[in-house]
């Protein structure tokens, strides 16, 4: 049923985005875009150049030109542009199948479409989410997001699309084994599209009312719905449509033990899929056949079917493992030439460090000086004007207030002071890591040179990419500590908008769970979301809170994975996410079953540079950080360990 979405989603994106009638049509564009200026119409060029080559099956040249247009309109702060931008983006990385990337993208042109309330946008989004989720085999998440899109379609009189939406829901709650919801689904998307005149779309709805009667041993209901959908794709020369329905009947006869029945079916099937190159239509056609000739002790044909089964099989799993190898491919690639421009750049970032510390000691310095002045100033003045006593009392006030206020600009001044000694202090270790490990491959680079046999440069060599390693890990270290230390200083600074908190939510604990999964592949845990509560809107910096959700998940996460490697029998890593309103406050709980935190440790983890983590694993400013943006909010952060879980609580007012 899985080679149904991918025929779908072709067609859903011609939908939505129709393809140029004419190659001379394309060939104008392309015209135009040579004579435009770099405006918000250029912007509408290359989005209308990068969906003509969407459609037209070339996803490298869509997203040649979507870059281009989201760079052009961040420029010009093009929202709308951008949003376009990011949605092209996301359709040229389903296409590669590197569906991280597609995810990220329409996020992003999700969120833009809701600031600028395009309702057509946001369901699009939402639609081309749930796709990448069943593609995943997440079949919860994807109803979740096709649930969603319905409403907005149905709003904007789009009834083409949500009769689409209806379909796909049907096909997740069939997965789901929700049947009587599933057919429900598929009957009012069966008769939108008979309203519609779709034809095509008619047809699918009827192939996967079938599939979900064949899985209820409805036999005859199954193949009779299956039968009229093989005429349709017959007429319409459909051929791997054609070789689906086909499989279908086939099956429907193995259920009934028919074998030789089946057998007609299957080997048509399998003709047809392989004069027309359709590999699952191969596989699947084999794959049944094998049991066909099985039943009817045809033993030589069962086992040559079922070597073309898994043959296929693996060749579509190599193909798979080598799309997950070079999306990891790029990760690292991209890792390592954000290292190597960090370590070019250290020594002008200590030169700026030092010229920061020169100068505040400096104007402490000065600050100090000027304290002392004044008040050598004011008791010459007190001892030469005592006889104008009302005089000398005005004076002694004035005095009064700018002594306060330069009191005040030292206190501001003492705390950069402690904060720069922290930084010092954290930096150090790396940095003299760094240093030392750079002087020991300085030498082993000479013993390199010096080496007489082949083992001994060996040997060398390995000794002296170990050290690397250690100075790009150090180096790493050293730059998170300044990114954190950044982060902190700019907190603060963004402008509040209105934040579904339910959405955002929901939204950070993907990224977070993907994230953890990209760097750590075999990380596993049970997610359990309490995320139904229907919370007004709130006034937030929604970057500002996005950030302590993704620390707080992030923590979470860790805590478990580490607890995991100790292969205690029958622990299951859980986290847990709440989403609740109490007494006029959201409250957002993420508890976890991990390592736990030491209850002597709770009152000291929302300080700066104090963490739990082993060296080097952590800044310890995560917590600080978060900790001081949910207090700029008006609202409150505490933790709690108990009963073998650690809970993380934020309070934020309604």
């Amino acid at each position: 049923m899985r080679s149904w979405l991918f025929i779908l989603l072709l067609t859903f994106s011609r939908l939505i985005t129709p393809l140029p009638a004419k190659a001379e049509e394309l060939q104008d564009l392309l015209t135009k875009l040579k004579q435009s200026r770099q405006d918000t119409a250029q912007v509408q060029l290359l989005l209308q150049i990068a969906k003509a080559y969407a459609n037209g099956g070339v996803p490298d040249s869509n997203s040649y030109y979507a870059e281009q247009a989201l760079r052009l309109s961040m420029l010009l702060n093009d929202q709308r542009g951008e949003a376009l931008a990011r949605y092209q983006l996301g359709r040229s990385q389903i296409a590669r199948a590197n569906y991280l990337r597609a995810l990220e993208h329409f996020l992003e042109a999700r969120n833009l479409f809701e600031s600028l309330q395009d309702t057509l946008g946001q369901a699009n989004c939402r639609m081309q989410l749930g796709v990448i989720a069943y593609t995943e085999k997440n079949y919860s998440d994807a109803l979740t997001s096709f649930t969603q899109a319905l409403p907005l379609y149905l709003s904007i009189n789009e009834l083409r699309l949500a009769s689409t939406v209806r379909y796909l829901s049907g096909l997740c709650r069939t997965e789901l084994g929700r049947y009587a919801e599933a057919e429900t689904d598929l009957m009012l998307a069966l008769e939108d599209k008979r309203k519609l005149g779709d034809e095509k779309g008619y047809q699918e709805c009827v192939t996967g009312l079938a599939d979900l009667f064949l899985r209820q041993d409805q036999i005859e209901r199954s193949r009779n719905m299956y039968r009229s959908a093989l005429a349709y794709f017959k007429n319409s020369s459909n051929l791997n449509g054609e070789a689906v329905t086909l499989i279908g009947i086939g099956r429907s006869f193995l259920k009934e033990n028919h074998a030789d029945s089946a057998k007609v079916y299957l080997e048509s099937a399998l003709q047809i899929s392989s004069s027309n190159r359709y590999p699952a239509g191969i596989m699947n056609a084999s794959h049944a056949l094998a049991e066909a000739y099985e039943r009817t002790g045809n033993a030589a044909k069962a086992l040559t079917m079922q070597q073309q089964y898994y043959t296929l099989r693996d060749s579509l799993f190599n193909l798979e493992s080598t799309r997950q190898l070079a999306e990891l491919q790029y990760q690292l690639d991209l890792t390592r030439k954000q290292s190597e421009i960090d370590l070019l750049s250290k020594e002008r970032q200590i030169d700026r460090f030092l010229r920061i510390m020169l100068i505040t000691g400096s104007a402490l310095f000065l600050i100090l000086s000027l304290l002392l002045l004044q008040r050598f100033r004011y008791k010459q003045q007190a001892n030469r004007k005592l006889e104008k006593a009302n005089q000398d009392l005005n004076h002694a006030l004035d005095e009064l207030r700018n002594t306060q206020e330069q009191l005040v600009q030292s206190e501001k001044m003492a705390s950069l002071g402690q904060l720069t000694a922290g930084i010092a202090h954290e930096i150090r270790n790396p940095l003299n890591f760094i240093t030392n490990f750079a002087a020991v491959s300085r030498e082993l680079a000479d013993e390199l040179n010096d080496a007489g046999t082949a083992t001994e440069r060996h040997e060398l060599s390995a000794d002296l990419k170990r050290n690397l390693e250690k100075i790009e890990e150090h180096g790493l270290r050293a730059n998170s500590i300044v990114r954190s230390m950044m982060l902190h200083a700019r907190q603060g600074k963004g402008e509040r908008q209105t934040v579904n908190l339910r959405d955002l939510t929901e939204e950070n604990v993907h990224l977070a769970f993907h994230g953890m999964r990209a760097s750590h592949p075999d990380f596993d845990v049970t997610l359990e979301k309490h995320l139904s509560i229907q919370l007004p809107a709130l006034e937030l910096v929604q970057q500002d809170i996005s950030r302590v959700l993704l620390n707080l998940l992030n923590n979470a996460f860790y805590a478990v994975r580490e607890r995991s490697k100790k292969k205690e029998p029958g622990f299951r890593p859980t986290v847990r996410i709440r989403l609740d309103s109490e007494q006029g406050q959201a409250v957002i709980r993420i508890e976890d079953n991990g390592i736990g935190i030491a209850s002597e440790k709770l009152d000291k983890i929302f300080e700066p540079f104090y963490t739990t983590k082993p060296p080097g694993e952590g800044t310890g400013l995560g917590l600080s950080i978060s900790h001081d943006i949910v207090k700029g909010h008006g609202g409150s952060m505490r933790a709690n360990s108990v009963g073998g879980w650690t809970v993380f609580e934020v309070r934020l007012p309604t």
